[in-house]
């Protein structure tokens, strides 16, 4: 690995290789600017320019704070159903943390899969029934059987008309 100092010094003699070339093309750049632009380019900002400035980007005061996030997620009245992440999170919340196959509880490395595959059935892509929680060596299993058979691993979940 490279240490800090080493980046430094090679930056340093980068900057120095390049310096000459990047001047002389700035320069180029600068005098092909009009006197207005270059005029407004190297004056300092006066101090109600500043003021304004600061005005424009004023924090939000607690009310408004509290009024827009009353009404997040299911209570909003424009709520659509969530992201995947949303549904995830309820189907863990469900099942406890717990593997559905196994009855192996860890919070931390639980995965959620659908019982009817996604490709099969689009529209129970965020049903959360569709969901089911596992641990990642039931979930590889479960996939590697899926994809030999293409049979899903429940067989009270069968996809409709098949």
């Amino acid at each position: 690995m490279v240490k800090y100092r080493d980046m430094r010094e090679k930056n340093k003699n980068l900057a120095r290789v390049l310096s000459e070339a990047h001047k002389q093309a700035l320069r180029k750049g600068f005098e092909n600017m009009s006197a207005a632009s270059r005029a407004r380019m190297s004056r300092p900002l006066s101090e109600a320019h500043k003021q304004a400035l600061r005005k424009g980007h004023k924090k939000m005061n607690p009310e408004s704070r509290a009024r827009m996030s009353r009404g997040k997620g299911p209570v909003n009245h424009h709520w659509n159903g969530g992201g995947w992440r949303y549904w995830k999170t309820q189907a863990l919340i469900r099942d406890d943390y717990t593997c559905q196959i196994c009855g192996f509880r860890e919070v931390e490395i639980m995965e959620v899969d659908h019982i009817i595959p996604r490709c099969q059935s689009p529209e129970l892509a965020h049903d959360p029934n569709n969901l089911v929680t596992l641990c990642p060596n039931c979930h590889r299993r479960k996939t590697i059987r899926e994809h030999k058979s293409r049979i899903p691993w429940n067989k009270k979940a069968q996809v409709p008309g098949a």
